[in-house]
């Protein structure tokens, strides 16, 4: 496959290169030329595979590697996710199972077994995204075995790759309905997806992480070149460069949010939404992931809606043993063993 970038209309890459760099020489970020189609029937074979084949066959489009579903049972088992039904037609896919307890841990292992012999061991951008869409298919060869067909996805914003990963599955077949994104006090995200306006000179001081946010997460970027075009992107470009605010038209917001839902949830929400999940539901959920389940809330008051939704959990709770205490109450042996 052969890829080309968001700032350029005739350089092309190799899969290779996009394996190991973040950015092409003209500072835009990698995507297919042509991005791959699932057709109906496809897809619905993916029930009668196993994950790892699943994911081997996405990741084999996009890198023309030659990975197999026992290659990618070594590097993350034979369930690369755990399914589990809360109420209100929720399913949670656990992804935090293994030493780490972060979903991060097989991105790399998968990662390395991509990579081969080469030292490089930081994933690049895009390796991150396709990992992502590979899970998404391969879990969704499970939802059908759960009675799933169409399903929303509840995620975190955060540099807006996860949402992008769903969004570029979403384009290749995957019957995803709405995209429901959660921003904490960084709310770059909504401000774009909403007004249509992002103050690229703005960072924000998280209230929840005390670390600095990136004011224009780099997936954005991808959005608009999706959606928009060439020469949109091009205009957001050079308002980066001079750190301004860039700006589009009502008619351009409706088509950059179509199928996508923000929401902003504060840290004070994030405490009540961990100990709510817990009593209702008998889930020990981590501040990410209740906070993505806070967003979905959200939605779903203001819409009616209530599509069967995937929501994504990352982390172990006990990563976050402090938080997950004050709002359960449990001491950390017992959040070990509920777990």
């Amino acid at each position: 496959m052969l890829y080309a970038t968001t700032r350029s209309k005739t350089e092309s890459y190799t899969a290779y290169r996009v394996l190991f760099q973040d950015f092409a020489p003209d500072g835009g970020l990698f995507l297919p030329f042509r991005m791959p189609k699932y057709d109906r029937a496809q897809i619905e074979k993916m029930k009668d595979q196993s994950f790892g084949e699943t994911v081997a066959q996405v990741l084999n489009l996009f890198f023309s590697a030659r990975l197999t579903g026992w290659d990618v049972e070594c590097c993350i088992g034979k369930t690369g996710a755990k399914l589990s039904a809360m109420s209100h037609r929720v399913l949670l896919a656990e992804l935090w199972d293994n030493p780490r307890g972060d979903f991060s841990y097989m991105i790399d292992s998968l990662y390395e077994k991509l990579c081969g012999d080469s030292p490089e061991r930081k994933v690049s951008n895009w390796a991150n995204i396709a990992i992502r869409i590979a899970f998404l298919f391969a879990i969704y060869g499970q939802l059908q075995n759960h009675g799933f067909d169409r399903f929303d996805v509840a995620v975190n914003c955060g540099d807006f790759s996860t949402p992008m990963a769903v969004w570029y599955a979403r384009e290749m077949g995957l019957p995803v309905g709405t995209i429901v994104c959660t921003c904490n006090e960084n709310s770059t995200p909504w401000d774009f997806l909403h007004r249509g306006e992002l103050n690229t000179a703005v960072a924000v001081v998280s209230t929840s992480t005390k670390e600095l946010d990136v004011a224009c997460p780099g997936g954005l970027e991808r959005l608009i070149f999706a959606v928009l075009g060439f020469d949109e992107t091009e205009k957001y470009v050079h308002c980066l460069e001079r750190k301004g605010v860039y700006q589009i038209r009502p008619d351009m917001v409706q088509s950059v949010s179509n199928g996508i839902f923000v929401s902003v949830v504060g840290k004070d929400r994030v405490e009540p939404m961990i100990s709510s999940v817990y009593r209702s539901n008998n889930r020990i959920l981590d501040p990410y992931t209740a906070v993505s389940y806070g967003g979905l809330q959200d939605y779903r008051a203001k819409t009616g809606e209530s599509c069967p939704t995937l929501l994504l959990w990352e982390r172990s709770p006990v990563q976050f043993a402090k938080e997950v205490q004050s709002a359960t109450g449990l001491s950390k042996s017992e959040i070990e063993k509920q777990l």
